[in-house]
């Protein structure tokens, strides 16, 4: 489905977005002897919303936009972005996290090019986040697998950051990710079986594992005060190795263009 495409491209935006916003929201200021404690909890609720294309692979796009709830306790367990979830272990340079998330399946009348392929449930997936951060530079991998019976295979994204910061409102992080896939997940999206090749008209295709992608982004975050902050991302993706050459892929290079406004309690 087009949610799996909006997910990825988000996905990458916030693989470099939690450095991002940390690297702003706690500037380099000696602690004020006195000062209040901040809540155990910290709510945001954001609204967000992305072109990207219909599906990996696709040559057109769409647009589509949500609010979303951003939740976490004692900066330990959260809920929202990167799913239900527990942080197990952080400093100021390392954190590791794992959680139940939601992986986007595809639906075949997303696009006419799909006809024919029948659709992929979408279901809960496992997740594993690892991240470093060694100003300026930030770096990030994330696992997820789906559960259950509905097994369409895993994939590991990586991402690298760069932070360019303009006072304290403004951060520009230009990045670079990729993601491999196993032969599961690869055959899952991109290939073609006989049976969807005889109703669909596209040669039979078998995909093995493999990277899948690679691609640039660029992050924006403009905190307004300390409730409001603005986020632009742009992205661009370059289909590879199997993924490029399957039959359903339409167009190997994949842009996308998110802006998001958040509220901070």
């Amino acid at each position: 489905m087009f949610l799996r495409s909006f997910r990825a491209a988000l996905l990458a935006a916030l693989l470099v977005l939690a450095p991002a916003t940390t690297a702003l929201a706690e500037p380099n200021q000696p602690p004020t002897s006195g000062a209040p404690a901040e809540s155990d909890w910290q709510v945001s609720l954001i609204t967000f919303g992305m072109y990207a294309p219909r599906y990996e692979g696709a040559d057109d796009s769409r647009l589509l936009a949500f609010p979303m709830l951003d939740v976490s306790w004692r900066d330990r367990f959260f809920f929202g972005m990167k799913g239900l979830g527990a942080t197990l272990w952080r400093n100021e340079q390392v954190d590791v996290a794992l959680a139940l998330g939601y992986s986007f399946g595809r639906d075949e009348n997303d696009s006419p090019d799909l006809a024919g392929l029948g659709d992929i449930d979408a279901g809960a997936s496992a997740n594993l986040h690892l991240g470093y951060n060694a100003r300026p530079f930030s770096y990030s991998l994330h696992l997820e697998r789906p559960l259950g019976d509905r097994d369409t295979g895993a994939q590991l994204h990586l991402g690298i950051g760069y932070d360019l910061s303009f006072g304290r409102r403004l951060m520009l992080k230009p990045g670079l990710k990729t993601t491999w896939a196993n032969a599961r997940s690869m055959q899952s999206y991109f290939g073609v079986t006989p049976s969807q090749s005889i109703s669909s008209g596209l040669p039979v295709y078998e995909a093995g594992a493999g990277f899948k992608s690679a691609g640039l982004n660029l992050l924006a975050i403009y905190l307004m005060n300390r409730h409001w902050a603005g986020t632009v991302t742009l992205g661009a993706d370059r289909l590879l190795g199997d993924a490029a050459d399957s039959p359903i892929t339409q167009d190997r290079t994949q842009f996308s263009a998110g802006a998001g406004l958040s509220y901070r309690f």
